[in-house]
Order: structure tokens, then sequence, then C-alpha cells
């Protein structure tokens, strides 16, 4: 799951998704830092940061096994 968002402060989504057993690429906004544990639940990443975004997509495309431990 993947919200990019620059201000989000309480992401219903990303709960929604971390419920169903997706891992959460999401912006490192007001709230979410407090939701997500960086590197083990999801991935945390600077807001307006995309070539960020993209290396965190792309590792969890190419290590399916990391992707499936988050």
């Amino acid at each position: 799951f993947c919200l990019p968002t620059r201000a989000d402060f309480s992401s219903i989504a990303s709960l929604e998704a971390m419920a169903t057993g997706l891992p959460v690429v999401v912006g490192g906004t007001a709230g979410i830092p407090e939701l997500i544990e960086d590197e083990r639940t999801g991935l945390l990443l600077e807001p307006g940061n995309l070539g960020q975004l993209a290396d965190a997509l792309e590792e969890l495309v190419r290590h399916p096994e990391r992707r499936l431990a988050m």
C-alpha cells in the first residue's frame, strides 16, 4: 500500500492496509511515524522525495521476502 502524502495526520487508510497484512509505504508526516515502525511494519519517506519513493517501491518489488515480512 502506498500513500506518499504530504499532509495526513492520522491515516486511517494506512491502518486499514496494515490490518489486512499489507506493507505500507507512506510519507513521514505528522502522526504517521507514531503508526508505522520504519523498516518493520512499513517504510517512512521524506515528504516530496520522489527518488526515495521510487527506491522504496522497487525494493519491495524486488525483494518479496522483505515485503511479506512487513
